[in-house]
């Protein structure tokens, strides 16, 4: 069984602003949804809300929040990120488990050793924040990592076209510690 952490992040490593991805790329989204398939994803109750509480299809979802009595209909929910991969171990296509955000889990899971695969979709821009519209505190980060414990082992670069405004490459590292 392998956890993996899956994200798409600007050069400042922005992941998000608010509840909202801060752009539309039609090739990360059908990246992850290739990824991510037949596995269970695990979020934070906030990622799931930035989604309507609407879970992804043909991926079983497990969502983590402080709140012990939180409860969504045709979703697990658990305290912990290590009940979470627990209970994501039962489950069918748990060959491979996706922690697929927010900055708060990803943080957790990288910092306790939990996660043995990056998948990153660097996006080959910087976001500009506006802070008369937003505060920083709206802004949300993945994890620093570097390359020391991580061996890249493929990078796929995708040249902008007229759905995808910008330049990415599709990451994918193994933890080697």
């Amino acid at each position: 069984m392998i956890v993996s952490a899956i994200a798409a992040m600007d050069k400042n490593n922005l992941i998000g602003i608010g509840s909202e991805m801060p752009w539309h790329l039609p090739k990360d989204f059908k990246y992850f949804k290739d990824t991510t398939m037949g596995h269970p994803i695990i979020m934070g109750r906030k990622s799931f809300e930035s989604i309507d509480c609407k879970p992804l299809k043909g991926r079983p979802h497990i969502i983590v929040s402080k709140d012990p009595n939180l409860n969504y209909s045709s979703v697990n929910t658990v305290t912990t990120v290590e009940d979470a991969i627990a209970l994501a171990k039962t489950m069918e296509g748990s060959d491979e488990i996706f922690i697929c955000g927010g900055g708060q889990i990803y943080k957790y899971a990288l910092n306790n050793k939990l996660v043995d695969k990056l998948y990153i979709t660097a996006i080959d821009t910087s976001i500009f924040v506006d802070f008369d519209d937003w505060v920083d505190n709206d802004c949300i980060y993945f994890s620093k990592y570097d390359n020391d414990g991580w061996d890249l082992i493929t990078a796929n670069k995708v040249e902008k076209d007229e759905n995808n405004i910008y330049d990415m490459t599709f990451l994918v590292f193994e933890r080697n510690f």
